[in-house]
């Protein structure tokens, strides 16, 4: 198995392109991601965001490219889990666990007293499928026969705004994983001037980033 990372802070900042991540390519599972506060606790905040311009988003996240063989398994992606008060991502800033091969990705979970998310930062390499802030799980290639396990947000407040996406989804032939919400005050979901927002789990056609 791959190495992990455990990261104990009263508050996380990543941003304009920076990544906390964890992947694999081979037979070896991927390692976890955890973030949480000193002592095993909640973090005061984790803030994901990018400012305008920048090439690539601010990420959070665990992945798979390992393709199975007639005489190799394929890795599967680590877990993803985020425990603290509050959690934003903005400006394109994402949480994700991916599979790009036969692995299968590893399960998102996220703990939190409020979840916002909002925005999009523009791709430069597509201006018509920029990056939306966002929390997702997903089988990302066509090609891919790995599974999206589970996407679960357990939060008082979950806030989607302007072009945000939660969402659990394949492009492969691998099943999209399960998305659970509980939001125990409040959930909105309401777009802005970068579009639409969604809460979906869905099989689809076409890029999304």
């Amino acid at each position: 198995t791959g190495g992990g990372i455990t990261i104990q802070t009263p508050q996380l900042l990543v941003e304009d392109g920076s990544f906390v991540a964890t992947s694999t390519e081979g037979a070896a599972d991927g390692g976890a991601v955890l973030v949480e506060g000193l002592g095993g606790g909640w973090a005061d905040s984790v803030t994901v965001q990018n400012a305008p311009g920048q090439p690539l988003g601010a990420r959070i996240s665990t992945n798979t490219l390992a393709i199975a063989t007639p005489t190799t398994t394929a890795g599967n992606g680590g877990a993803l889990t985020v425990r603290t008060d509050q959690l934003l991502l903005q400006g394109g800033g994402q949480l994700f666990a991916r599979t790009q091969g036969s692995g299968d990705a590893g399960p998102l979970r996220v703990e939190a007293d409020q979840v916002t998310m909002q925005g999009v930062l523009a791709n430069p390499m597509d201006a018509n499928n920029p990056y939306h802030s966002g929390i997702t799980s997903r089988v990302l290639t066509p090609g891919a026969d790995g599974n999206s396990i589970l996407l679960f947000i357990d939060t008082r407040v979950l806030e989607v705004l302007d072009g945000a996406q939660v969402s659990t989804a394949t492009y492969g032939t691998g099943d999209a994983g399960t998305l659970e919400i509980h939001a125990s005050e409040r959930m909105t979901v309401q777009g802005g001037a970068n579009g639409a927002s969604l809460v979906s789990a869905a099989a689809v056609a076409g890029p999304m980033t």
